[in-house]
C-alpha cells in the first residue's frame, strides 16, 4: 500500500483525536505544551513527523495513540502541518527536542 492510501486509513486520520478518552487528550495536550511549544520554529523540519513524536509522547508518558490521533492533538493544539495530505504530517519543530 502505497502512502497516499495510508494516509486516508482511519488509522491516520486527524479526528481520531476526538475519538480519545478526555484524560488521554488533557495528557495529550500536556505533552504538546511542555514538549512541543518550546521548540517551534520558523521553518518545517521534515526529520520530525506526526509518526516520530507520536513515539516521543507513547515513550514518554506511556500511552499508545495512533498517528491520527497525535495530528488531531497538534491541530487542537494550534500547530499546522506542512501539508494534510502526508501521511506523517511534517510540523516547524527544531532539531532542540531532541535534547
Amino acid at each position: 500500500m502505497k502512502n497516499a492510501e495510508l494516509a486516508l486509513l482511519p488509522i491516520n486520520q486527524p479526528d481520531q483525536y476526538e475519538q480519545l478518552e478526555q484524560r488521554y487528550k488533557e495528557l495529550l495536550q500536556q505533552w504538546i505544551n511542555e514538549r512541543v511549544k518550546p521548540y517551534l520554529i520558523q521553518s518545517y523540519n521534515p526529520s520530525l513527523t506526526s509518526y516520530g513524536l507520536k513515539h516521543y509522547f507513547e515513550r514518554e508518558i506511556g500511552v499508545y495513540i495512533t498517528n491520527g490521533a497525535f495530528k488531531g492533538g497538534m491541530l487542537a493544539a494550534g500547530i499546522l502541518p506542512q501539508s494534510h495530505e502526508a501521511l506523517n504530517w511534517v510540523f516547524k519543530v527544531g532539531k532542540r527536542f531532541y535534547k
